[in-house]
């Protein structure tokens, strides 16, 4: 896209729907464009742009004043804002330079393999809402301890997920992999992690499923 100028799909213009094919379909799996059409689709039967009839008819009904398609780094801005130095960290090259873009907010692209390059004690915190999901089970436990060693005693760590067992593709192709509070909660012990709050419920995603979360905060000990 660099080369040939096309906007990506992040940019909101309708020439970004014009992808040709990657592959044949079923031969393999990456992110699409699918629910980009979904709300073309939504947009022709409904007749109101996509963002006012997810404002109108989720968003406000749900009382939610912070969501959207792509956050931009928008939590760590706000953590930015409150005086904190944020270092934020993504997959996506995109989501890093659109979240770089606040003021206050150093962003790097990594993966979650990349969390063990973090010096040793130089957190305060970790924020992880709904994103270690996505990290295959055999390197869960990895990601965490390399999280608990980069915070420093006493430092904080939130994270959220989806609640369940095994792991599974969502409607969109996204993967997940569920784990119950209880396993969760022991994994997270076994790192060092004390619990503080917890947080339970259930809700329709984008994908449209409803499914059980829970979120929980919690502080690396002393130990």
């Amino acid at each position: 896209m660099e080369k040939t100028g096309h906007p990506t799909i992040v940019s909101g213009m309708k020439a970004a729907l014009n992808y040709p094919l990657a592959f044949d379909p079923g031969s393999r799996w990456d992110y699409g464009i699918g629910i980009d059409w979904l709300g073309q689709a939504v947009e022709a039967v409904d007749g109101r742009r996509i963002d006012a009839f997810v404002t109108e008819e989720i968003l406000q009904p749900l009382g939610m004043t912070s969501s959207g398609f792509e956050c931009e780094g928008a939590m760590a801005a706000r953590l930015a804002d409150a005086g904190h130095e944020v270092l934020a960290t993504d997959a996506s090259a995109e989501m890093v330079r659109l979240a770089g873009r606040h003021p206050g907010v150093k962003a790097r692209q990594a993966t979650f393999d990349d969390l063990g390059a973090l010096p040793p004690a130089s957190l305060d915190g970790v924020w992880a809402n709904f994103s270690l999901l996505h990290a295959p089970r055999d390197r869960f436990d990895a990601h965490l301890a390399d999280i608990a060693t980069a915070l420093r005693p006493g430092g904080l760590f939130h994270i959220g997920m989806k609640t369940g067992k095994d792991s599974a593709r969502d409607a969109l192709g996204r993967s997940y992999t569920y784990y119950s509070a209880v396993d969760l909660t022991a994994r997270l012990d076994a790192q060092g992690f004390e619990i503080l709050e917890q947080s339970q419920g259930a809700e329709a995603g984008l994908a449209g499923a409803v499914e059980p979360w829970i979120t929980l905060l919690t502080r690396k000990t002393d130990g």
